[in-house]
């Protein structure tokens, strides 16, 4: 050990600032909690001036007692950026409970099969699923930043309370947030088609004369029918 701490100092290598928890390591021996920094990253110095705003972060696991690192190496503290506001249908919608009952208590009744009876309870049905996910559904990293801050909250007064049947919920109910979220970031994904190799993209003068013309319904209806089911033809106005 002290031949390796000798090593870092030649190198030049530094730690980076720790976003809190500090440890990196939890477990229980004899209902006792056990809290420890087992795992770090080093970097040079040279890039800690070029990038003086980087920081060593500990991500909770739900499945590990080890917390993952994530090391964001950055210059300068990033701009926000603001959120569309357009209506994108969110798969991790499905697997609570009461989706199904948001929606049937959006459509508006009609003895009519028109299309704009059907337009009518679309649009009411976009918006209440948008307000159910505002109010209810919505902003996982939210969530699981208050998930994760309730979680350490429990592991530092275990050898208080001494409450493991929390601690075992919390980490479940995050997990189950953990994959929401997992669920939205693969629906945002734009290269579905890479599973299938690169795409011939070259147009002959035959194919420029069929594009000229009229879509026909039978086109319409089987471009619609390849769309992948993550994704929508356009947004609902």
């Amino acid at each position: 050990m002290k031949n390796f701490r000798e090593a870092i100092l030649d190198g030049g290598f530094h730690a980076l600032p720790i976003s809190a928890p500090l440890f990196t390591w939890s477990s229980s021996c004899n209902q006792n909690l056990i809290l420890e920094k087992l795992d770090g990253g080093l970097v040079t110095e040279a890039l800690l001036n070029c990038f003086p705003h980087s920081t060593e972060f500990h991500l909770r696991v739900s499945s590990s007692d080890h917390m993952a690192l994530l090391f964001k190496i950055s210059e300068r503290e990033k701009a926000s950026r603001a959120k569309s506001r357009n209506f994108k249908f969110e798969n991790s919608w499905i697997s609570r409970p009461d989706y199904e009952e948001v929606i049937k208590k959006s459509l508006i009744p009609s003895d009519s099969h028109s299309t704009a009876s059907l337009a009518a309870s679309v649009r009411s049905c976009g918006k209440a699923l948008l307000r159910w996910n505002r109010e209810v559904a919505g902003h996982l990293q939210t969530k699981i930043a208050q998930k994760e801050k309730d979680l350490e909250q429990l592991l530092n007064n275990m050898h208080v309370n001494q409450n493991f049947d929390a601690i075992q919920t919390c980490k479940r109910d995050l997990s189950l947030l953990h994959h929401n979220e997992e669920v939205l970031w693969r629906q945002r994904a734009k290269c579905n088609w890479i599973k299938e190799g690169d795409r011939n993209t070259r147009i002959s003068e035959e194919d420029c004369l069929c594009l000229g013309k009229d879509f026909t319904t039978e086109e319409v209806r089987a471009v619609m029918l390849q769309i992948n089911l993550n994704k929508a033809p356009g947004q609902m106005e």
